[in-house]
């Protein structure tokens, strides 16, 4: 992911990632690949950055994960059978 502040510094962000399983969070700065920490709950990636990222700035973010659609606990309605894809 390539981000960039629009207006106020940011610190942290969220990344909807339904279903996945996530190995490694890196952030690039400076060209330099930082790991990072992280919060996940099946639904929602936290990261939070090291530092405060500001508008001037553009921020590269890498995840490594594997998706697992199969596992992912989803309502179904009647037209839909199958909740592959849907995401």
């Amino acid at each position: 992911l390539t981000l960039k502040p629009y207006f106020s510094p940011i610190d942290s962000f969220i990344v909807d990632a339904k279903g996945f399983e996530i190995s490694e969070v890196q952030v690039f700065l400076s060209e330099k690949p930082m790991v990072i920490q992280y919060a996940y709950d099946s639904l929602q990636l936290k990261i939070r950055l090291p530092r405060k990222i500001f508008s001037t700035e553009i921020l590269t973010v890498q995840i490594a994960y594997l998706a697992k659609p199969e596992q992912l606990k989803t309502k179904l309605g009647e037209a839909i059978t199958s909740d592959k894809g849907l995401f």
